[in-house]
Order: C-alpha cells, then sequence, then structure tokens
C-alpha cells in the first residue's frame, strides 16, 4: 500500500502559472491527445498537453477572472469570465 502513497506524493510533471488558477477543464480524446485547460485570475488561458508535457497554448482572451471553462466536441474551449463574456 506504501508504494501507491508514494507514487500520489511524486507529482508526474509540474507547471509554474504567472497567477491563481481560477478554471479548469480536461479533454480526453480518443486520438491520444489530452489536454489540460486553466483559466487564470488576470483573464488569461492556458492549454497544457497532457501527453507531451508541454504548454501548448496560452491565450490573453479576458479582461478578468475567467470563471468557467469547457471543451467542447474535441478541441473547442469555451471560457467564461466575471464581466460576463464567453469565448471560444
Amino acid at each position: 500500500m506504501t508504494g501507491m502513497r508514494d507514487s500520489m506524493n511524486k507529482p508526474a510533471r509540474t507547471f509554474k502559472m504567472p497567477y491563481s488558477i481560477t478554471a479548469v477543464a480536461h479533454q480526453n480524446s480518443e486520438d491520444l491527445f489530452q489536454a489540460l485547460g486553466l483559466g487564470l485570475q488576470d483573464g488569461a488561458l492556458v492549454v497544457l498537453d497532457l501527453v507531451l508535457g508541454l504548454e501548448k497554448y496560452f491565450l490573453e482572451k479576458h479582461p478578468g477572472e475567467i470563471t468557467t471553462l469547457a471543451f467542447w466536441e474535441d478541441r473547442v474551449l469555451f471560457s467564461g469570465s466575471i464581466d460576463g463574456r464567453v469565448n471560444l
């Protein structure tokens, strides 16, 4: 049982974000593409490729804090912010 606990204490990969994370969305595609979308307090969006362990996109889209994220139909990312705007 300690082997499982040890593996949980060691992250496979870490990423440092410039601002606090306020929203998260996970996307798992059938073509072996996995992404993690992160909405940040300053309105930026970060998309991480979980298979390669790389930052795929960094977008400065919203003027305020991102409150919600959702992937739709494989690779479209919807984001909503505190000011009521929605981007895709």
